[in-house]
């Protein structure tokens, strides 16, 4: 994908809210363009985390090793979201397993080469850690009214799906889980 299309494909997600044209042009080198096909797995929950992703198009899963042992798909990301973000700013393991759901095309953010901006004071680095802020708190507060949410109904009740533009979170089972286990809106 030339370096204009990318330019145009980032300008139209919210995490690039008020980047200037020549910005977003200078963080497009440190996009690697990679293709995930059906079925295979980005990355693994436990692993180091070496960069992030913005998803081009295509359907990825977010899994969650379970209480029981399973890995059970917590959600599902598309066209626009990031995913790794967190682990790689956080310098922590891999929260998650993805996995492509259907065939998908990710721009890849290495994380020494955004360590460099970062080190730079680059303005670039500041609007990026500063949006990606912003969208994990909206994520988290999505979150926290869900769990709410199943703190108030009866845990049969308790299966949700969200979509709102190209979000779609589906939490099943793992809430209940988590909820059980810290004794939270559970009758005995």
């Amino acid at each position: 994908m030339s370096s204009d299309k990318v330019v145009k494909f980032l300008s139209g997600l919210p995490q690039f809210v008020g980047f200037k044209e020549s910005e977003l042009e200078s963080f497009t080198f440190l996009l690697s363009r990679i293709k995930l096909e059906k079925n295979k797995v980005l990355f693994e929950q436990g692993t180091t985390a070496d960069s992030f992703y913005i998803i081009e198009n295509g359907i990825i899963q977010i899994k969650l090793d379970s209480l029981a042992g399973r890995k059970d798909t917590i959600g599902r990301l598309s066209r626009g979201m990031l995913v790794g973000e967190i682990s790689m700013l956080s310098d922590k393991s891999r929260a998650m397993t993805v996995v492509a759901e259907t065939n998908c095309n990710l721009y890849r953010v290495d994380k020494a080469a955004f360590d460099v901006l970062v080190a730079n004071m680059d303005p670039v680095a500041y609007k990026i850690l500063m949006n990606i802020s912003l969208y994990c708190c909206d994520r988290l507060r999505k979150v926290n009214a869900l769990v709410l949410d199943c703190i108030e109904k009866p845990f049969s009740e308790n299966e949700y799906k969200i979509e709102k533009g190209v979000e779609n979170l589906s939490i099943i089972s793992r809430v209940g889980e988590l909820l059980k286990q810290f004794n939270i809106g559970v009758e005995n």
